[in-house]
């Protein structure tokens, strides 16, 4: 397939890996609903789920109400859910190097990543693969080379908000400190084909 009419910007192999079809394509504004619909298709997985970011907090919730396939709705322990749920699901992780540093500050989760070290289903990288103080920024989830997500919120903390962006949203909490925190309004994309 080649590039749109007139679009010079777009040379497989060069600026992209391909230019293909998307059956679907739906922008998702802010994170309630990304995190929600994330995990839900993250929950269907069959194969493989790849997860690429600046940044991850294994304590955020993705999903504020109870989930119907009855695993946790806490992002560390849901990726860890989910192979046990699943056999021969194959989770990929690749993270910004740099931010790593903020792992140790956050409670639990370099003792999360240590269980996933001993798992052979789930992959966690650091990216460094760029110019010293620069970072990737993409954030993207790839289920099964068919849905990708892909745009600007991060799975960490401090991201989670609904479309109303209220002032007084009590929902709105620092993982573990409680702490409340102010309005956030990002958008994403999902395409499947």
């Amino acid at each position: 397939m080649t590039a749109p009419e007139g679009d010079s910007s777009l040379a497989p192999g060069r600026t992209c890996w391909r230019i293909a079809h998307a059956r679907r394509a739906a922008v998702i504004v802010d994170a309630a609903d990304y995190f929600r619909l994330a995990r839900q298709a993250m929950a269907a997985a069959e194969r493989q789920i790849l997860l690429i970011g600046w940044d991850f907090d294994t304590r955020i919730v993705l999903q504020r109400d109870e989930a119907d396939d009855g695993g946790p709705c806490e992002l560390g322990a849901f990726l860890q859910w989910l192979p046990q749920r699943r056999p021969g699901l194959q989770i990929h992780i690749l993270k910004w190097d740099l931010g790593a540093l903020k792992l140790f500050g956050r409670g639990t989760t370099a003792l999360r990543l240590v269980r996933w070290a001993a798992r052979r289903d789930i992959h966690f990288r650091l990216d460094g693969a760029h110019p010293a103080g620069a970072s990737h920024h993409q954030k993207i989830v790839v289920i099964d080379d068919a849905l990708a997500f892909c745009g600007g919120i991060d799975m960490t903390g401090d991201r989670w908000d609904t479309r109303a962006h209220r002032d007084d949203d009590e929902r709105r909490r620092r993982p573990t400190t409680r702490r409340p925190y102010g309005p956030w309004h990002d958008a994403t994309m999902a395409v499947d084909g």
